[in-house]
């Protein structure tokens, strides 16, 4: 509630998000099992070959940060992260194609360094990854309005339930 009293946007979650994500991956990188990386391998796989599909790339993109969150063996930034998510999508922001093909390679990279258990890289990487978002579409106005909360609830309700109502 306070972030809605406040006037939370896009760039506050981006701000979070670059606070707690890199995090995130170097504990990914220390943590992570055979079953992390085969889970993360096809979803990067995914998101390359589903990159002139919003909706669907858009998912994936969800997918592998909840994959990295789980992989961290961490239960409150895995909480966490799927709420970032949701107010993410809830403010829905969206990446253009153009930029899509990048996201995918970086989060490959990002897996690279996960499975070399190289827990810097893997952060540096995220964090790169995380903050380019800021350089993107900085002429859309519309990505720096508030987001709006009950959107949020609603996701949240839907996730809550297992369904992930982008499919």
């Amino acid at each position: 509630m306070s972030l809605q009293a406040g006037h939370g946007d896009m760039r506050t979650i981006l701000e979070a998000r670059a606070a707690v994500e890199p995090t995130m991956a170097a504990l990914a990188a220390g943590r992570r099992t055979e079953s992390h990386l085969e889970a993360l391998r096809a979803c990067v796989a995914d998101l390359h070959s589903r990159r002139s599909d919003s909706e669907r790339f858009h998912h994936e993109n969800r997918r592998f940060h909840n994959l990295i969150a789980e992989a961290s063996g961490n239960l409150l930034l895995a909480a966490i992260l799927p709420a970032l998510s949701l107010m993410s999508q809830a403010a829905g922001w969206q990446l253009h194609e153009k930029v899509r093909k990048r996201i995918a390679s970086e989060k490959e990279l990002i897996v690279d360094a996960i499975e070399e258990r190289d827990s810097w890289r893997a952060s540096q990487r995220m964090s790169r990854m995380i903050l380019g978002y800021e350089e993107l579409d900085k002429s859309d106005a519309d990505r720096f309005s508030p987001v709006i909360w009950a959107d949020v609830d609603e996701l949240l309700e839907s996730y809550r339930n297992g369904r992930d109502d982008t499919e």
